[in-house]
């Protein structure tokens, strides 16, 4: 059980770094987006796919390492409940760290998504203005 509580542990370690790289790149985007800086935003999504997935391996990992350990259907509160002392006092800061960086990484997502759709109104309201229309950024009824 050790060496997969062990695995379990890096697993974890390893998604909350992937998390904080992705939170990284949703802000640069945002700061990107909010300085007119549209040509950086390929190298942004490329990135972003990148780990997404590495995220999707290690989430996979996570849950192989779950399911050997009886832990399948539980959450992480759940999992800790059960745990002896030792172990809850390793998980524990893990599971907060990640939840943290699960919190920043939507706030930024919220706020490059804010930033991105407030750019492409700008650049639509450009368009007509001149006299322009690209069905690309017109909403469809």
């Amino acid at each position: 059980m050790d060496n997969t509580l062990n695995e379990f542990a890096c697993s974890i370690t390893l998604i909350t770094d992937a998390v904080k790289v992705l939170r990284q790149i949703e802000e640069q985007k945002a700061i990107s987006a909010s300085e007119g800086r549209h040509d950086k935003m390929d190298g942004f999504l490329k990135q972003e796919q990148v780990f997404l997935l590495k995220l999707r391996g290690l989430e996979q990992s996570r849950l192989r390492c779950m399911e050997a350990m009886g832990w399948k259907d539980l959450t992480f509160r759940e999992i800790l409940s059960g745990l002896p002392k030792a172990q809850k006092e390793r998980l524990l800061p893990l599971f907060t760290d990640l939840d943290r960086e699960l919190g920043l990484l939507l706030d930024a997502k919220d706020s490059a998504q804010r930033i991105i759709t407030l750019r492409l109104a700008e650049f639509q309201q450009a368009l007509l203005k001149r006299g322009q229309s690209n069905q690309l950024f017109e909403r469809k009824a």
